[in-house]
């Protein structure tokens, strides 16, 4: 039963590094168990973190392709560009200086 605060709260999900491709289809399949469940859950935002696409610096049809299956989502969607380090992947991990919101050293 939910109550009255779990009905107002907010519904966010992260994903990452998703790599669609129509080309290089490696992950399509678990692209489109997620939109299933984002289907059957649906959140108010999605925030994609990492790699949208297989090879979108290149290849110009895999960022058609990605923001299309994006548009498959049932919420409103936010794609974060990593390379600024303000999020820790697999490429950054162990050489980012994590802080506190205040600005103390953690």
């Amino acid at each position: 039963m939910q109550t009255g605060a779990d009905r107002d709260a907010i519904r966010v999900v992260q994903v990452s590094d998703t790599h669609v491709s129509r080309k290089r289809a490696y992950f399509v399949d678990n692209w489109n168990v997620f939109v299933e469940e984002m289907r059957k859950h649906p959140p108010h935002l999605i925030v994609h973190s990492g790699d949208v696409s297989f090879d979108g610096a290149e290849d110009e049809d895999d960022l058609a392709f990605a923001r299309s299956e994006k548009d498959r989502l049932p919420a409103a969607w936010i794609a974060i560009d990593c390379s600024s380090r303000s999020i820790p992947n697999e490429w950054t991990a162990g050489s980012v200086t994590m802080g506190r919101a205040d600005g103390a050293a953690t």
